[in-house]
């Protein structure tokens, strides 16, 4: 029985190398297939967040196009209004004083103050747009 015995224990060593050997396969090719999905799904999150970079980065270009443009806009507004205050309000003041030191409206000083002032509003509208096409 001492044969028999041993060659039971040798099967059964043989047989439990054999479970072995194949739960290893096994559980090789599980973590692999694992770790496959798992690089699969850090791949798709790599290309969401470049692709949330690209349209966050789009985003913050079309913002700061517009701030610019807003505050060219907004430049160009100033500009003007100023402009067409001095071409209305500067030959208006000259009137006024003319007519003050005349206090009457067909004397020289009223007529003379009111084309010094529309030639003064007109020289600082030149002298604005000038200032404000510069870069």
């Amino acid at each position: 029985m001492d044969e028999e015995g041993q060659e039971k224990e040798v099967s059964l060593t043989e047989a439990l190398e054999t479970k072995t050997a194949e739960a290893r396969a096994h559980a090789k090719a599980e973590a692999d297939k694992a770790e496959q999905d798992m690089l699969d799904q850090l791949t798709k999150l790599e290309e969401s967040a470049r692709s949330s970079r690209r349209s966050l980065e789009r985003a913050h270009a079309r913002e700061e196009a517009k701030a610019q443009e807003t505050q060219e806009t907004g430049r160009g507004l100033g500009v003007g209004l100023s402009i067409a205050y001095a071409i209305i309000g500067v030959p208006l003041a000259g009137f006024a004083v003319g007519y003050l030191i005349d206090r009457r409206p067909n004397g020289p000083f009223a007529s003379g103050l009111t084309v010094a002032g529309a030639v003064a509003g007109v020289a600082y509208a030149i002298m604005a747009v000038n200032r404000h096409n510069k870069p």
